[in-house]
């Protein structure tokens, strides 16, 4: 196992992704102190809060993390994920933050990357992030779908 993962953490200084204001927090803190997160390394706490907010179910979040189930299940609150696995955790978050932040509903985000929309043909975003270019499309698809809803209000 590797040393990182067992470093505790002292919550007081850790981010917090407990709140969906928190989750959204996270895309206005701004480029270098996202990733100053990141490498710090993310807690199995903070994954646990972010699914919470999010409502994605440990399957699907591990999945688009890249690790298994059991292993969120066998670690402590305390314990760190790797590196690669952090930076995967970090893009998601960073996607709901700004997905938070464009839709101006946080309710209606979580359950459009749950089901997608009939321009999606109802295919889960959630479905495609597990790939960095997969989060980059759905990242598209956000700013399409709001680009669209601005010319209809325009209408």
């Amino acid at each position: 196992m590797n040393k990182k993962r067992s470093i505790r953490l002292d919550s007081e200084d850790e981010f917090k992704f407990d709140t969906v204001q928190a989750v959204l927090d996270f895309y206005r803190i701004g480029f270098e102190k996202r990733i100053e997160i990141s490498k710090k390394l993310i807690s199995k706490r903070q994954l646990v809060q972010f699914k919470k907010v999010s409502g994605i179910d440990y399957d699907c979040l591990a999945n688009i993390i890249g690790i298994t189930v059991r292993m969120i299940h066998k670690m402590k609150d305390e314990n760190l994920f790797s590196r690669r696995i952090s930076d995967n955790f970090a893009s998601l978050v960073q996607l709901y933050s700004f997905g938070y932040y464009e839709f101006e509903n946080p309710v209606l985000f979580n359950k459009w990357m749950k089901i997608g929309s009939p321009e999606l043909e109802y295919i889960s975003p959630l479905s495609n992030c597990d790939t960095i270019v997969g989060r980059e499309e759905v990242r598209e698809n956000i700013i399409q779908l709001r680009r669209e809803q601005k010319n209809k209000s325009i209408s």
